[in-house]
């Protein structure tokens, strides 16, 4: 297994207080196999890094290249960035619920 990319693990959030995978590379026979621990709902499926990341790993484990740029909306640490078209697809998005707008 490849780590590709960690997150901390809050122990206010009921967290490990470590740093966890969230991004990793595994073969499998001659496969290539990339998992993501991100995205458990609508909201989350819509963050800019998410679909990013989930399309640069899909085109790796099919092709071993990536092509894909990261994009200029890239989420920072300081700054979050999602897809509107797909958050709205989530009910509680039109009732003003989305935690990223909070």
């Amino acid at each position: 297994m490849t780590v590709l990319a960690t997150s901390f693990a809050d122990p206010a959030n009921r967290g490990t207080n470590r740093d966890e995978p969230i991004l990793m590379t595994l073969s499998y026979g001659k496969g290539k196999i990339f998992h993501t621990a991100m995205g458990h709902d609508v909201i989350a499926l819509s963050c800019v890094g998410f679909t990013a990341t989930f399309q640069r790993g899909t085109e790796w484990a099919a092709t071993g290249k990536v092509t894909q740029k990261i994009p200029a909306n890239f989420p920072t640490a300081n700054a979050i960035s999602y897809r509107s078209d797909l958050a709205s697809q989530d009910p509680n998005y039109k009732k003003g619920l989305n935690a990223y707008d909070k």
